[in-house]
């Protein structure tokens, strides 16, 4: 395999949910943006695995998650918020990551 060297100003490594928010935020910001991934596809642990909930998205968040929120709920209104104590984590269908 010939090597290549790219350029750029943000370099995101990990394409799983925090990884892909990092650089659709930093290209937004007008950053020559990178994301790279070991893996032969983007997701992360949750698409790896099928998980079938995303902790840390909460009914106010604003921003890159609400985007994630908005769309997966367009895809399958079954994607919910749920609450377990103070703990809440969106329920969703691995297959729609």
């Amino acid at each position: 395999m010939k090597n290549k060297q790219l350029a750029c100003d943000i370099l995101v490594a990990g394409a799983g949910i925090s990884g892909v928010a990092a650089a659709i935020s930093a290209s937004r910001c007008g950053a020559k943006t990178i994301l790279i991934e070991k893996n032969n596809f983007p997701g992360g642990i949750a698409l790896d695995c099928q998980h079938a909930h995303i902790c840390g998205l909460y009914p106010k968040n604003t921003g890159i998650a609400q985007e994630i929120i908005s769309n997966l709920q367009k895809i399958n209104p079954w994607n919910r918020f749920i609450h377990i104590g103070k703990l809440s984590a969106f329920a969703c269908n691995p297959r729609n990551l």
